[in-house]
């Protein structure tokens, strides 16, 4: 039984990266592309199937594998971007032609669990995004900008997108988190503080200083960690050095109001974003906190000061 499904998704993997017939990718059709970028990235896959064809074999290895991957998962979802990941920089755009060129005819897909479909669809996003290749910038774009209403896949989008860490990147991200679709605001919101921009943080502080429900404000909490992670910064990704000290600053002016402004997880997580942007002006902040505050609050403000003294990475 379990060799049959193993033969039958390798069999969906041959049609999917065969190039005997033209289809829309798993998430995206080429039209829905800007003409340059939908022509540039064709001529990439093209040039990339020609220098490294055993780069698309190895991806429509992995594809195939994924239905079994999915039957043996534990969590939620096959981790399937970590896999991706490994087989290096020559899986790009085989992974591009996947989501949004050519996926194969879509009865290809008809034997292919719901979870199993979405982990290959995260996957890919996730292993594509940590490339952080600008010329994606429209790939990204046009998913946030289309139907789609899962948030999964819209969140992965707008991580892959806020890890260009460009001035574009993070004005699509601020639009995106006061649209009007509620599922598309709440996805840049989570995911956003991946562009580790001034603009950006500032929108997150906003959005958390707005109250939303706990849920919510978590996402927003956590994102506020990422924007202002004090690991992260020393990485050569980050590209807006300059605005490191006003970033961590500003993160930790936020995520210390959301602090006393919540109870529960809420309050958890944005004890453990404040150690993660470890903002020199801490300890200041947390007496400027104290001054006037209810007891309630002087007593989880002195609880969260032992804790930042007390943390091992410091």
């Amino acid at each position: 039984m379990r060799n049959n499904q193993v033969m039958k998704s390798l069999l969906v993997a041959a049609v999917l990266v065969s190039g005997a017939a033209y289809a829309d990718g798993l998430l995206l059709s080429p039209a829905e592309l800007p003409e340059a970028s939908r022509a540039e990235l064709a001529a990439l896959i093209a040039r990339a199937k020609k220098s490294s064809p055993e780069s698309f074999e190895k991806v429509k290895h992995f594809v195939g594998a994924v239905p079994d991957w999915d039957a043996r998962k534990r969590g939620r979802l096959a981790p399937a971007s970590v896999v991706f990941r490994r087989i290096g920089d020559d899986a790009l755009w085989p992974m591009v032609e996947l989501i949004a060129f050519d996926a194969g005819p879509k009865s290809a897909w008809s034997e292919w669990s719901e979870t199993a479909r979405r982990a290959l669809e995260i996957g890919l996003i996730e292993a594509a995004g940590a490339k952080r290749d600008v010329r994606l910038a429209p790939v990204w774009s046009a998913i946030l900008d289309g139907p789609e209403q899962r948030f999964e896949i819209l969140r992965a989008s707008v991580e892959a997108l806020a890890k260009l860490d460009t001035d574009a990147a993070a004005q699509k991200l601020i639009a995106l988190a006061r649209s009007d679709v509620a599922v598309k605001r709440e996805a840049a919101l989570a995911a956003m503080g991946n562009c580790r921009r001034l603009t950006v943080a500032r929108a997150l502080a906003e959005a958390l200083d707005a109250h939303p429900e706990a849920l919510m404000a978590k996402r927003i909490i956590r994102s506020l960690g990422d924007v202002g992670n004090a690991w992260a910064w020393q990485t050569p990704a980050v590209k807006a050095r300059s605005e490191e000290g006003a970033i961590r600053t500003l993160a930790a002016e936020a995520l210390l109001r959301a602090y006393l402004a919540y109870d529960g997880e809420a309050r958890q997580a944005a004890s453990n974003a404040l150690l993660v942007v470890d903002a020199p002006q801490m300890p200041a902040l947390i007496d400027r906190a104290k001054k006037g505050s209810p007891d309630e609050q002087r007593a989880a403000l002195a609880g969260l000061e032992r804790r930042w003294e007390q943390h091992p990475l410091r």
